[in-house]
């Protein structure tokens, strides 16, 4: 793989003109993403990833745009053309190398590569890898306990993109791994914009639904994620808990969207971060509710 560190800004012109380049590979590849399949989809997530202030300076004019501007832009572009594996030069971690990752040896000395890393998570995306499906559990599986811990683009890009590979493994999972994933991605899924309601729709089987919706609501209640209870975020509350609580307060209501409005209106002030995170918890306790209520495949 190229490993010129796309972070390092050089010849103003250059930069412009690698960016240019770049941006045109991404456009060719999503023009022919036609089937809107939900892996199609993962292409959408992972160009909207691209920040918009910084791609529209560059945009209007390079005399409007500022050397730091450019190389900003530079590293997403880089990112996100590894992630479609449009990159010229891809390099692609082997099953060996994603279970050192995964599973770690202190004895060995593995050095991480996000570029190559970035290029695996696209490759098992869009089409195999062999042992990817490894990749789910890269993360840290600990419950985020600062929300205020700082997050650099390509940190966040990672996330996002693990996070939609996991649920792409979701609908042919075994049940530990469906498990794992209900537990730890669901409500991080929401706000990365992983269509996670449609590849919970594709696991289900016509004979025995009710079956999965009991189980998946169960693996809910477990859930150790953490949901921020004001937009301060200096508090939160785990995920599990607030499925429990929220299946108390529904069971208690004949109007389903009115018990469930009624839940969110003590969550988070009126301004427009307020309504971006109740969103965010409105998604999540539908898909909550119609489990729990074997509607899932209903609108």
């Amino acid at each position: 793989m190229n490993e010129a560190d796309p972070n390092v800004v050089g010849d103003e012109t250059s930069v412009y003109g690698e960016n240019v380049y770049r941006a045109k590979l991404i456009v060719e590849f999503a023009g022919k993403q036609v089937s809107k399949s939900l892996p199609d989809l993962f292409v959408t997530q992972v160009v909207g990833l691209i920040e918009t202030p910084f791609l529209e300076r560059v945009v209007n004019g390079k005399a409007a745009s500022t050397p730091v501007d450019l190389g900003t832009l530079a590293t997403e572009l880089f990112y996100v053309t590894s992630a479609l594996n449009v990159e010229p030069d891809l390099a692609f971690y082997n099953e060996a190398e994603i279970n050192d990752l995964v599973n770690p040896n202190p004895v060995m000395d593995f050095e991480l590569s996000e570029a190559i890393l970035t290029a695996t998570i696209g490759r098992a995306m869009l089409y195999d890898i062999p042992g990817s499906n490894a990749l789910m559990r890269f993360l840290p599986t600990a419950p985020q306990t600062d929300l205020h811990e700082p997050y650099e683009w390509v940190d966040m890009f990672m996330i996002a993109t693990i996070i939609h590979l996991a649920w792409s493994f979701f609908p042919n999972a075994s049940e530990k791994d469906r498990i794992f994933i209900l537990q730890h991605y669901v409500y991080r899924g929401i706000l990365m914009g992983v269509p996670v309601r449609a590849w919970l729709l594709q696991s289900f089987n016509s004979v025995l639904p009710g079956n999965l919706s009991t189980q998946y609501t169960q693996a809910l209640l477990g859930s150790v994620e953490i949901v921020p209870t004001d937009t301060s975020l200096n508090s939160m509350k785990n995920l599990g808990q607030v499925t429990h609580d929220f299946i108390s307060a529904a069971v208690r209501e004949t109007i389903p969207t009115l018990a469930q409005e009624k839940f969110l209106s003590k969550w988070y002030d009126s301004s427009a971060e307020g309504e971006l995170y109740r969103a965010w918890l409105r998604d999540t306790l539908t898909i909550v509710y119609k489990l729990q209520t074997n509607t899932i495949h209903r609108a």
